[in-house]
């Protein structure tokens, strides 16, 4: 198995006899989570992981990549880690070589600079099963599409020489926006969906654990039975829960919904809140949480929804590009958008965002005819 992971030898230094809190859960824990997972990739299948915002990926891949249990289940295959970062710019040969650095460190044309040589070389280079995993970042949407297609091809290469003989683990937050780099490679990406589970509360008192142990800090069992209740089994807010405890403040709704770090999770959440079970604490705690009337620089003249914010969030990455209404409808109704499909809801949910605009926005949403709708500076 070929990896890279820049964070990979990271270990907590802790005492002796004591448990080794590496990983955000328990490996057997993980295990439960992940091993449907592995034995999909091992069969050829192409696997997406969908995690709610703020979930601690980095440590989630690190688990996946070093961890024995599942390195048994991939015997025969190789794994190749695409992150965004480990480019030296976001193109297309860069990817390239990313790709082939893992697949062959030592091959000689590492530094060549013609796409098609190093994608012509890359190919060559496939001969065993290979899964790519794909960390869903910010930095891939200034990847080209045409970066999207020689994946696609990679991956179509690969199935005609061998069967399943290459295929995709992408991990992405739940309702994610595809950018350009994405769209060849969609239906891949969307073959089969598990979805990262909120934690129950002995894995959040487990997380609890993990980062007093780190920070060595203590909490009594009141304070920590509040932040297991307020993080409702959300991995991101557990952090700022500790810290708000540890500072003294009283752990109640308006000294949470008052801390920055706090409010910027739940923002980020806002547009995910329709995958959160309605049995959630987590729900409550969102229906108490005001969204402020601006994004961003955009200003609006009313409160804006979950729905609002979902729309907000893709159109804010496409700014002055053509958002089509098939796009629309995925981050209105996600998986099933094909079967819920209407146009009279898409175009009540624009002209609805358009009216909460104010007038003093620099921005305006506008329609192009018999194309969609584009978010353009004015």
């Amino acid at each position: 198995m070929t990896i890279s992971f820049k964070d990979l030898t990271i270990r907590f230094l802790l005492p002796q006899n004591t448990v080794d809190y590496t990983y955000p859960l328990p490996p057997t824990d993980l295990h439960r989570r992940f091993d449907p997972v592995f034995s999909l990739l091992n069969q050829g299948s192409n696997v997406t992981l969908c995690r709610l915002p703020h979930s601690g990926v980095s440590s989630l891949l690190q688990f996946i990549l070093s961890d024995q249990h599942l390195s048994a289940k991939f015997t025969q295959r190789q794994l190749v880690y695409l992150h965004p970062e480990s480019l030296a710019s976001p193109t297309s040969v860069n990817l390239y070589r990313l790709i082939l650095s893992q697949l062959n460190p030592g091959a000689s044309l590492l530094n060549s600079t013609d796409e098609f040589t190093l994608l012509t070389h890359l190919k060559s280079q496939i001969s065993r099963p290979l899964t790519i995993i794909i960390d869903h970042h910010s930095l891939w949407q200034q990847l080209p599409f045409t970066a999207g297609l020689a994946l696609k091809s990679v991956f179509e290469t690969g199935q005609h020489s061998l069967p399943c003989l290459v295929n995709f683990f992408f991990v992405t937050p739940y309702g994610f926006s595809p950018c350009d780099f994405y769209p060849p490679l969609k239906s891949y990406l969307h073959e089969n969906i598990f979805d990262f589970a909120l934690f129950t509360k002995t894995e959040a008192r487990y997380s609890i654990n993990r980062f007093t142990q780190l920070y060595r800090q203590h909490l009594n069992p009141s304070q920590i039975s509040q932040i297991i209740n307020f993080a409702a089994g959300l991995a991101g807010l557990i952090k700022p829960l500790i810290w708000l405890s540890l500072s003294h403040s009283p752990l109640d709704r308006k000294s949470i919904q008052n801390h920055p770090r706090i409010q910027t999770i739940l923002t980020d959440l806002l547009p995910q809140r329709t995958y959160i079970p309605s049995t959630s604490p987590l729900v409550a705690l969102l229906s108490d949480f005001s969204p402020p009337e601006t994004f961003g620089n955009l200003l609006f003249k009313s409160r804006l929804t979950a729905q609002d914010h979902q729309l907000l969030q893709f159109f804010r990455s496409k700014t002055e590009n053509l958002v089509s209404r098939d796009d629309i409808a995925q981050i209105l109704w996600g998986k099933q958008w094909l079967e819920k499909y209407s146009d009279w809801a898409i175009d009540k949910a624009i002209s609805r965002l358009r009216n909460k605009l104010s007038p003093s926005s620099p921005f305006q949403l506008i329609t192009v005819k018999n194309a969609g709708y584009k978010l353009i500076h004015l």
